[in-house]
Formats: structure tokens, sequence, C-alpha cells
């Protein structure tokens, strides 16, 4: 027999490709987050703060998402990935753009061949990705901040804080070198740099004169028209400076110098603008202007020179699409304008790219859906946009939960079907739902998780003081009670079989234990001081610095991730170590030990995120550090024997290595950190925007599926033969051997159940199931129930499955409504008898039981007849009549078998014969014979007409009768005796 297991976890399909790559090798994957949005709607995905935007000839769109990746839009208003692997840089020049990381991107411009320039603060310079080839490289920059290079190769020239970029019709690059207060060019046909205005300190002086003489104030971006005229964002002092292209001379074309709104309708020069950040011209060159601190994007018409606001209303409110785009709030921070008359704003406030009508003046969205990044419910995880993971949880199905901080939510990712969804929070910071749906629940930051036995989701919500639940079954939002502790702020949660929380008050440099029988509020590590101290002692005694990171091993024991001590500490909870109990040490960093190998060496920095496997060891996630570690061999009372190795991580911050070795890749802010049922070390790479794992590192838990969950039988009468068999399967769903220790069944009504099964104690192999067969015979009238409890080597054991059932029973047939057990009637009429019989138990009222029923004992000439069957249910009694019909009284004749006339008929023949006879003696004798026969003849004529002799009453007899009337079901009847007087 061979036997075909289904992956479980569809989430980790990339680790059998790990797994073929090397049995042994322990491989970095993402899981969930920083996936491509190819091909998605742009309105769909999240465009994070949109710093600036371009646009080419063909009327496509740049923009770059918080996964540090640039995307183009389509004028279809489809995403297609340009540039960028989803982690910071810089790195990847001379290679695929879309495989290089990307800093910080703040400007773009695309020339008419389709190459795309961007202003990379990461690389301090300006990367060009080729439009033929898809090829990234350094255009300008040496990679050192600075203001040198002019006349020289723009590569080996030293950049400031770049900001916007333009390409003219020859292809020159414009650079707004921010922080050096300059515009610097870059000749498309040598690749000398060159300052074309500003002199390099900051200032507002120098219009009428040279632009290379001016003093500018962070110009933050520059546009070019097609005559080659520059315009420039002159944005400290709130002024749009214009650089002729003939001359080289620079003048003030919209603004007055200070900062302000106001000038509508009249010459821009008079105007007051306020940090402006974009400009744009078009063909006929009209300026366009995104106002920044005004909130607003201007417009200085060509033939006029007037000034007047095309969007924006100047409030910080919700967008409003579809209406006058002066209607709606906005966050302008840079604009482009297309050949068909639509101007692009990039409302970095909202998240959003929208599109100005110029003839309509109607505002709409082309892309974003209005958050940092936050996408993808109901797609494969991994093309979701997170924005800062920091907790992770995975339950006893394999399901991983995701803290989504930023966003505002859990997230969960299914491990049947590998996609993801929002199971709490709405998205929008607060405090409210408590008692309603989780999903609809207003939350603050979300950091530590927990996922209890039965699935309930455990929150830590620092920013409300609070740990939210939400429950399994409804799927409804609570708080933990907190006992209004002041300056509560829970960082992580850790929940234990019988349902006990632990939380990291961080607020307070405690840790807390809520208990699942009581629901009281203790501290089980800290005295609430700043510090490092108390080992060895009581951990109630022991100071602590921000526990961040909280985990519990099968023993019970509890570790703390003690981040700014550098530390991971174990508290010992474990109730067969009295010894110890309560107490506390440290197990992992401190620096007590020089040996980098050593458990108590110096590998730690600040310790986010910890977690012990089923076999004890230690894994631990270091924000500063960028690695992951693994403690062995470590004990309470010898931690110093313990030893400390690098899981994952290179311990450079960046995003690497997803399909290679855990130890070659790189993260970016680790956090929380747990594992899986496959074996598998999950991760928060938050900084990465990404869910990573690390195959076959984590000893596996023994996983133990139970289908079904519960089991109901049908309501079964009292009495009668056992139920049918309801059958529970067990399956390894693990990827280690199941042990079982216990199959058993205990309850109020245990006894009415019994089980039987083909599980044996020695282990069930992976895949395999064994059957447990439960039977039930009711002895109550009513709801029975019980647990059916297995206990195993698994982490959620023990495991249980309810039983319920219910008994039901009937009585003997009774009188109904004004009915009696007796009746009185003459003979030959009917005697009826109103009759009821009454059902109890059952699970619901509605429970229906069918009776068969009959009558015996009737009397002669009389029958009593009832229906063939009636149903009575709990709530109603079955009613029905028992009708006996008599007969009249009468009487019978009892006729002779021979008639007078027959006689007569029969008398001639003989005479005919007698008369025949020869002989006198021979007639004398006949005559003798026929006078006999007529004397006889006359005698049975006259006993046929007599009236008192030979006749039998007839009809039903008068009396008293007993009659019984049965009710049947199954093997179980109830009778009545009825009277029956007959007169």
């Amino acid at each position: 027999m061979s036997i075909s297991i289904k992956p479980k976890f569809p989430y980790l399909s990339a680790l059998a490709l790990a797994l073929a790559f090397s049995a042994s090798a322990q491989i970095v994957n993402t899981v969930a987050g920083g996936g491509s949005l190819n091909g998605k709607k742009a309105t769909d995905v999240s465009l994070s703060w949109p710093p600036a935007i371009a646009i080419d000839a063909s009327g496509n769109l740049f923009c770059v998402v918080a996964s540090w990746q640039v995307y183009k839009v389509s004028p279809e208003g489809i995403v297609t990935l340009v540039a960028g692997n989803g982690g910071p840089g810089p790195s990847g020049d001379g290679g695929s753009a879309i495989s290089a990381a990307m800093g910080p991107m703040v400007g773009f411009a695309v020339d008419r061949s389709g190459n795309l320039f961007i202003a990379d603060r990461g690389v301090i310079g300006i990367r060009k990705v080729d439009a033929a080839t898809g090829t990234i490289s350094i255009f300008a920059g040496n990679g050192m901040v600075g203001y040198s290079g002019d006349g020289g190769p723009a590569t080996s020239a030293q950049l400031g804080d770049m900001s916007g970029l333009a390409v003219d019709d020859r292809g020159n690059l414009y650079i707004a070198d921010s922080s050096n207060n300059a515009i610097r060019k870059v000749d498309a046909s040598t690749g000398i740099i060159s300052t074309v205005a500003g002199n390099g300190t900051p200032g507002y002086s120098g219009d009428g004169a040279a632009a290379t003489k001016a003093q500018l104030g962070t110009p933050w971006d520059v546009a070019v028209d097609s005559s080659g005229n520059l315009y420039i964002a002159d944005s400290w002092n709130s002024v749009i400076r214009k650089v002729d292209a003939s001359t080289g001379i620079i003048s003030t074309v919209a603004g007055n110098g200070e900062g302000g709104y106001s000038g509508d309708g009249g010459p821009a020069t008079r105007a007051q603008l306020s940090d402006p950040t974009g400009v744009a011209v078009d063909s006929t060159g009209n300026l366009y202007i995104a106002d920044w601190a005004n909130l607003r994007t201007r417009k200085v018409d060509a033939a006029s020179g007037n000034i007047s606001t095309i969007a924006g209303n100047g409030t910080t409110g919700d967008p409003i699409d579809g209406g006058p785009a002066t209607s709606s709030a906005s966050y302008a921070r840079d604009v482009v304008v297309d050949t068909t008359g639509k101007l692009y704003i990039a409302d970095a406030g909202h998240w959003r790219i929208r599109a100005v009508d110029l003839s309509s003046g109607i505002l709409s969205t082309v892309a974003g859906n209005g958050y940092a990044s936050y996408s993808g419910d109901g797609f494969a995880a991994v093309s979701a946009q997170i924005d800062q993971s920091y907790g992770v949880a995975v339950d006893g199905s394999g399901n991983l939960y995701i803290a989504d901080t930023k966003n505002l939510v859990v997230r969960k990712v299914d491990a049947a079907t590998g996609r993801v969804s929002t199971v709490a929070g709405n998205g929008k910071w607060g405090y409210s739902g408590d008692g309603g749906p989780a999903r609809s629940a207003m939350l603050g930051r979300v950091l530590g998780l927990a996922v209890d036995t039965s699935g309930n989701i455990y929150i830590a919500d620092p920013d409300n003081g609070a740990i939210r639940k939400v429950d399994a079954t409804t799927g409804d939002i609570f708080t933990v009670p907190s006992n209004g502790i002041g300056g509560y702020y829970p960082r992580a949660v850790a929940v234990d079989k019988p349902g006990s929380l632990y939380i990291a008050d961080s607020g307070n440099q405690k840790v807390r234990l809520i208990d699942a029988s009581t629901g009281d509020m203790s501290t089980i590590a800290g005295t609430g001081n700043t510090g490092y101290s108390g080992d060895g002692g009581l951990a109630t005694g022991a100071e602590l610095n921000i526990p961040a990171g909280l985990a519990l091993d099968r023993s019970g024991n509890l570790y703390i991730a003690d981040s700014e001590n550098g530390v991971i500490r174990e508290v010992v909870l474990d109730p067969n170590d009295a010894a110890n109990h309560g107490k506390i040490t440290t197990v992992a960093g401190g620096a007590s030990s020089q040996d980098p190998s050593n458990a108590l060496g110096p590998a730690l920095s600040k310790p986010i995120g910890v977690y012990v496997d089923y076999a004890g060891t230690i894994f631990i996630s270091d924000n500063e550090r960028a690695r992951t570690f693994k403690v062995t061999g470590s004990s309470f009372s010898s931690p110093e024997k313990g030893t400390i190795t690098v899981v994952a991580g290179t311990g450079q911050p960046g995003y690497s290595g997803d399909g290679g070795l855990a130890t070659a890749a790189e993260f970016n802010k680790l956090y929380m950190i747990t594992g899986d049922p496959q074996g598998n070390l999950v991760m928060a790479d938050g900084g990465n925007n990404r869910i990573r794992t690390v195959s076959g590192t984590v000893a596996p838990t023994p996983e133990l599926g139970l289908s079904p969950t519960a089991l109901t039988f049908d309501t079964q009468l009292l009495n009668s033969s056992a139920s049918s068999i309801k059958a529970l399967t067990i399956t390894n769903q693990g990827i280690k051997p199941l042990t079982l220790s216990s199959v058993a069944i205990a309850g109020p009504n245990s006894a009415d159940f019994t089980q039987t099964n083909n599980c044996t104690t020695t282990a069930i192999a992976v895949g395999a199931n064994c059957t447990v067969n439960v039977v039930f015979k009711a002895t109550v009238a009513g709801r029975e129930q019980a647990t059916l409890t297995i206990g195993s080597n698994a982490s959620t054991s023990p495991q249980t499955v309810s039983l319920a059932a219910a008994g039901i029973t009937f009585a003997a047939p009774a009188p109904g409504q004004g009915g009696s057990t007796s009746a009185t009637i003459a003979a030959g009429t009917t005697a009826s008898y109103a009759m009821q019989i009454s059902a109890t138990g059952g699970a619901i009222s509605t429970d229906q039981l069918t009776l068969a029923l009959s009558c015996s004992g009737a009397p002669t000439d009389a029958a009593c007849t009832v229906p063939g069957s009636v149903v009575a249910t709990p709530g109603a009694p079955a009613a029905f009549t028992v009708k006996v019909t008599t007969t009249a009284h009468g009487t019978a004749s009892l006729n002779s078998t021979f008639s007078e006339k027959g006689l007569q008929f029969a008398l001639i023949p003989i005479a005919l014969v007698l008369m025949g006879v020869a002989g006198r003696r021979r007639m004398c004798q006949g005559l003798s014979l026929l006078g006999l026969l007529a004397v006889f003849a006359s005698l049975v004529a006259c006993g046929e007409h007599s009236n008192n002799s030979n006749e039998r009453a007839t009809g039903t007899p008068s009396g008293s009768y007993n009659l019984t009337v049965k009710a049947t079901s199954g093997t179980v009847s109830q009778s009545v005796s009825l009277t029956l007087i007959v007169q």
C-alpha cells in the first residue's frame, strides 16, 4: 500500500525546492509579503508615501511602493515591476533592475527612449534603468555625500540629498541637488556633470543675473520645457524660479518669497506659495505647482501669468473622487502632466496618485488603495503587502498569524490555501469594537501575538494598554482585564496549555501572569525598576530592561527576551522543579564569557524574539545584529555550558538570499520568531515587510489531527439497543512520529458512551492514522454529554472531542383532554376513547418518536381499532382515538336440513316405486312406510314454524370487558387497560 500525503502548508511550497537543493541545508524563503504586484490593478495596491512620480511618452506612470520597488502604471491601470527586489539596498548595479536592492527613492525622470532615471539616496546618486535591457547602473554620483566633480564624469562627482529630476529633449539630465542648493546637469553626449543653477549657498538672491550666481533654498524639483527652459521648485524660498535656456538668466515666475496662501486670480509673482515640492510644465508653457504646505496644486497660465488653484481645498480630510478637484483634500508632493490634458498628482498623505482632467476639473484616483503598504487579502500571501511585520504566531493547524503593525491589523495565512486575510482590525488607529466582529474593531499598533489550543488569538495592543482576544468560535473581539495598571504597555504575549497568559509589560519592566482559572493578574518577573540584576534569585526580585519577547518550553518554563540588557533569561515554572521554582537566570547573552560560541558570550545585542522548540533549543532574533541565533546544551543550573550559533543572517542589514542558505541571507529589523509544525523557523523580517522561514531548523512538534472534531449522535430511545458507530479518525499531520498515551471518555454521562479503537501506544507514522469508534446507549431522558480525550506527545495534547447525544422515552397511553379509560355503551353503538402518548427527553422539543399502536381484548361481535402509528415529540404529545364498534342484540334460527316441501318431494319417487311392486303384501308394506314418512314430514313442518324452539341470540354480549392498547417503538412497549361496558 502506498500513502500519498498532500502538503498541509502551501505557503511553504518553496520548501520542497529548498529540500531538493540540499537535504541538510537550512534554506530561507519568504512566505508572506514582499511579492510581486505584477498584473494587479493599480488602485488595488499600496503606494506607501509617493514622494515623486514621472510619466513617459506613452502615458506610463512611474512611482515607488513601500517595499523599495519602482512600479510602472500603464494607461490601462495595470502595474508592472521595473526596479527593486523588495529589500533596502543599495546593491545590484550592472545586473537586472528587478534584482537590485534600492534605497530611499525621491525623484524620477524618463527620457524619450524610455530609460528611467532614479534619484536613490541609498547610493547617493542617480541610477539608470535601461529600457532595452532592463539593466540598472549608476549614472551619476560616486556614493559619497558632498559637492564636487563639476567638469568631470558624473559618476565621479559628489552629490548631496537629491530630490527631483528632469530630462530634456536631447536626453540631458537635470538634478535638484537639494542639500547643495544647486541644479546639476549631466550632458547626455559626454556624461560630464555641471552646475546650471545655484551657487551652493542657501538663500534667495540673483534674479536677473546668471543662474549659477544665484542663491537657492533647498530646490526640491526641476522641470524643463520644450525650449529647454528650466523651472525650479525653490522650496525653502516658497517660489518657482526659471532659468532661460538661451541666456542662462534666472528669474522668479511664481511666489513672492513669503510663505503663505494668497494671490489666486492675480499675477503669480505676487501670490504666496508655501514650500513647493513639485513643478511641471505642459506643451503650451502652463506651469503646475505642488504647493505642499498649502495642501493644494496651483497653475500659472502661460498667456496671462496669473495663478489659480486647480486641486486641493487646503484641508487634511479624506480624499473625495468624482467631483471638482478643488473640493477634495490633497497632499500634493509632486506633479506631472501628460499630452492628453491630464495632470497627475502624487498625493503623498493619502498614499495615492490622482488625476485631474484639465478640461472638466474632475478628480479621480489612478493608483494606490489609500494605505502605505496594505493589500493582497484573498490572494496568495507572498503577493501581499505588509507594513512592518512585528509579531508572528502559528496555531496547531499550521495557520500563520501576522501582526501587521503599521497597518493596525492582524492578518492570517491559511495553512490549507496559502491565502491571506485580515482577522482583526479595520486599519484605523483607535480603541473600539469590543463585543463585536474583530474585523470591525479599531486597534493601535499590534505587536506580539499568541494563539491558544482552542484557536483564540491574543493581541498585544500597547498603544491602548491592552491585550485583545479574538474568540475562535465567533470572531468577536474582547479586552482581557488588566486590573487598571498604570503605564501598562504589553509588548508581547504568550499562552500556556491551560490558557494562562504571560504578558511582557515593558512599560513597567515586568512580566505579568493572568491565571486562566481565576482571571487574576500577578507579577512573575521584574521589580518595576529598570536594570539588570537578580539572577539566581526569585524572578520577582530581578530587574529587567524592556522585556520584549516571551516563550514557553514543554515543561512550562518561561523565557524572556530582556532586550535592552541584551540577554535571554529563564524563569523556572516547571512544577516538577521545586528547588528552582520561580527563580530567574540568564541563559544567553550578557558577555560574561568572551568565547563567541558560548551561550553567555557577546553574540547578542538587542534580542527581540525568543522561541523554544520541542527539543528545548532556544532560538533568538536579534534586531540590531540582523541575525537569528540558536542555543543548545543550556540548562537553568548550567547555562555556561550552552553553545550559541548563527541560524540565519550575515549580520549586514538588507534583503537578499531567498532560496539559498539562511546564513548567507540578509535581514532587516528582525522582530518576533516562532516555529511551525513542519520544523520551520518563522521570522518577522519587519524592515523588509516580510515573513520569512528557515527550513529544517526547529525540532518539529508532533501534530495530531482529529476528524471530525465533535461527534453528535441521533436521539436514542431509552433501554433500546446501542446506536450505530460514530468514527473518529486520528491522523499524524506532522513530520515526526506521533505516540498516543491514552484514549478515554469522561464527563457527566460517560457511562452511556463506549469507545473501541485500533490505536496503539506505538508510534503512528507520518501521514498514517487510526480510528476510534464510539457508540451510545441512552439511559437518561434528555441531553447527554461526555468528552473523549486523547493524550499524546503532540504540542496540543491533550486534545478533546465533544460527545453529544440525547435519550428519549415515552409514557404508556393515557386519556387525552376530557378522556377516560372507561366507556359504557349500548350494543350496536361505538365506544370512543380520546388518548395521547407523551414523549420526554430528546435533544430538542421537536425530536420525533414514531410509535406503532395495537388494541386487543375486544368482546365477541365487536372490533377495536387504532391508528397504525403515531408520532410523539417532547413538545407535543401524540393524540389518537381508540374505537370499539359493537353489534346490536338479535336472534338467529337453528333451521333443519330438510324443509317440508323437500320431504314431500322426496316421498314421490318412493311412492312410485312402491306402486310398481307386485303383490299385495308388498303394497301393504309400502303403504305403511309411506304413512310413516308423511307423519315425519308433518313434524318437520310444525317445527319450522315454531317461535320458541331451535333459535339463538345474536350481537355483542352485554357485560364488562378489559381492552389493552399497546404502543411500541423498537423493542420497547408501553400499554394501558381500557374498560368497556356493553349494555
